[in-house]
C-alpha cells in the first residue's frame, strides 16, 4: 500500500479527508481569469462585511479599483483599516438598495449574516448565527444615485452583492447602471431564508432579461443534516462575452 493511500484511509477513520488543492481550477482562480478576460478595472463591492471579499480579490491578483459598501459600524471599522492601506480601495457606510432612505437594519450574532430583512426559521435552525441578536437604524442608498457622484465610474465593471436576501433590491436599485456593468457575482438563496427576499428564480430572469449569463458557481451555504445546498455565489457576465 502506498504511503499516501495508507495516510488517507488512516484520516478517514477519524472524519478527515485529505486531497490534492487545485489552485488553478478553485473558484476563486477562475473568477480572477475571468475578470482578466473582461478587462475589469473597477469591482463594486455590496455587503462588503470586513473586507474579507476585496482581500480574497488582491490575493488572486486583481489590481483595479475596489469600492466597498457596509453599513453596520462594527464591520465597518475593519474594512476601513483594510482599505486604508490600500490606495485603489474606497469605502463607504451605506446598504445599497432599491431606494434611498434609512432602514432598520437585524443584526446577526454573526455580523455576516446581518440583514435589512428578517431571518426565516430554516436559516436560524441550520445555523443558529443567523439569529437576531439587535437592531439598528442604516443609510441606505439606490447605487444610481451614487455613481458618478460619490466615485468615479470604471471602464469596465464588476458588481459583486452579498446582502443576505437583498440582492433583488439592489439590482433594482442599481437601474440603467446596469447596463455599464459586465459581471456581477450574487448569493443567490436555493430555498427561502428571509422573509420578503426575492427567489433565485426571479432574480435569474430579471439578469437573463438585462442580457446576464451564469458562468460559474460555488455552494456557500449547506445543511449539514440533509446536505442540501441552500445558497450559491454565482457569476454573472453578459452573454457577448462568452459567445
Amino acid at each position: 500500500m502506498r504511503v499516501r493511500t495508507f495516510l488517507k484511509k488512516q484520516l478517514r477513520r477519524v472524519g478527515l479527508e485529505v486531497n490534492r488543492f487545485n489552485a488553478a481550477g478553485s473558484f476563486t482562480a477562475r473568477r480572477q481569469r475571468m475578470l482578466e478576460r473582461a478587462g475589469v478595472d473597477l469591482v463594486l463591492d455590496a455587503g462588503a462585511s470586513d473586507g474579507g471579499f476585496a482581500s480574497e480579490l488582491r490575493d488572486a491578483g486583481y489590481q483595479g479599483r475596489i469600492i466597498s459598501f457596509e453599513p453596520l459600524e462594527k464591520p465597518y471599522r475593519s474594512l476601513s483599516a483594510k482599505a486604508r492601506k490600500d490606495d485603489k480601495w474606497e469605502v463607504f457606510q451605506y446598504a445599497l438598495g432599491s431606494v434611498s432612505e434609512e432602514a432598520v437594519i437585524n443584526i446577526a450574532r454573526d455580523d455576516k449574516c446581518s440583514s435589512l430583512l428578517a431571518p426565516l426559521e430554516r436559516q436560524t435552525r441550520v445555523y443558529s448565527g443567523a439569529q437576531t441578536s439587535s437592531s439598528t437604524i442604516v443609510q441606505v442608498h439606490r447605487l444610481s444615485d451614487l455613481y458618478g457622484a460619490q466615485f468615479q465610474p470604471g471602464a469596465c465593471t464588476f458588481l459583486k452583492i452579498d446582502t443576505q436576501g437583498y440582492e433583488g433590491r439592489v439590482i433594482e436599485g442599481a437601474g440603467d447602471v446596469l447596463d455599464q456593468i459586465v459581471g456581477m457575482q450574487v448569493e443567490l438563496s436555493l430555498v427561502p431564508l428571509f422573509d420578503g427576499g426575492q427567489s433565485y428564480a426571479r432574480l435569474l430572469q430579471e439578469l437573463e432579461r438585462r442580457k446576464f449569463q451564469p458562468v460559474l458557481l460555488e455552494p456557500v451555504f449547506v445543511d449539514p443534516k440533509t446536505e442540501q445546498t441552500l445558497q450559491v455565489d454565482a457569476v454573472f457576465f453578459r452573454q457577448e462575452l462568452w459567445n
